[in-house]
């Protein structure tokens, strides 16, 4: 029994929950609702890299950096003198600055290319979906959406 009303407790799988999060990141961005979708799809990453970690296996955040450092050590100095630390955050900064706010280092307006940033976040969760053989449902649609808008010009 909840706090709330007298339904049972849900068992679910994390596989299940970055999934329906997933799915849900990607109907948010076909309804043009894209600050939600980047945090649902950030979050859908996330708990997909949790679980490729768990098996053993490397968080593809993680392999792109192990890349960068494998061509810096021969000698091409790739992305300059970024540390991983660094990175990372420029990587995942529009995701936390939707779900942070530091009243010491951020104002209270934010500067967000939304599409762009939906589209990179749901294209990230989808990717690490896919080394856990995980494919939404609705991704056809995306697909659909994307490839007409964005790289056909076709009108929305």
């Amino acid at each position: 029994m909840g706090k709330f009303t007298d339904d049972p407790s849900r068992l679910i799988s994390k596989h299940d929950v970055g999934l329906i999060q997933l799915e849900d990141a990607i109907r948010l961005f076909l309804e043009k609702r894209y600050l939600s979708a980047i945090t649902l799809a950030g979050a859908a990453d996330a708990i997909f890299c949790g679980l490729i970690e768990a098996s053993g296996g490397k968080a593809p955040a993680d392999a792109t950096w192990m890349e960068i450092e494998h061509v810096r050590s021969l000698g091409f100095p790739l992305g300059g003198t970024i540390t991983k630390k660094e990175a990372f955050k420029q990587w995942n900064d529009t995701r936390n600055r939707l779900k942070h706010h530091n009243i010491e280092k951020d104002d209270s307006i934010l500067e967000i290319f939304e599409i762009d940033e939906a589209y990179n976040w749901i294209e990230r969760a989808r990717y690490s979906a896919k080394i856990l053989d995980i494919e939404p449902c609705n991704i056809f649609d995306f697909d659909s959406r994307v490839i007409s808008w964005f790289f056909l010009g076709g009108e929305d």
